[in-house]
């Protein structure tokens, strides 16, 4: 089976327990790349339950693609090492520092 890796942009609120310590409540933009079979339409279930096992709650899943393997590992860091990540693991999520409005 040929995998791709979609990547998933939104933004979510912090809940207790999340990895990345942000205070409760705080809005943070993230960026979700998730392994799929290639050609497969997008799994938003699956994206949002992704996030949801992170401790993160009201999810806004805004956009979605494929990321091409080029495009990925051509990218500034960390998007390398998240596409390789996701390949071997089934997903990397990444969390923005500044928070949103």
């Amino acid at each position: 089976m040929m995998e791709e890796i979609r990547t998933y942009l939104g933004v979510a609120m912090a809940s207790e327990g999340n990895s990345q310590e942000y205070p409760v409540g705080e809005r943070h933009a993230f960026n979700l790349f998730m392994s799929q079979e290639a050609g497969a339409e997008p799994n938003w279930e699956l994206a949002e339950s992704t996030i949801l096992n992170e401790c993160w709650c009201e999810i806004e899943l805004r956009k979605t693609g494929v990321l091409s393997q080029k495009k990925a590992t051509s990218s500034e860091e960390p998007f390398p090492a998240m596409y390789k990540h996701a390949l071997e693991n089934g997903s990397a999520l990444l969390f923005y520092r500044e928070p949103e409005p």
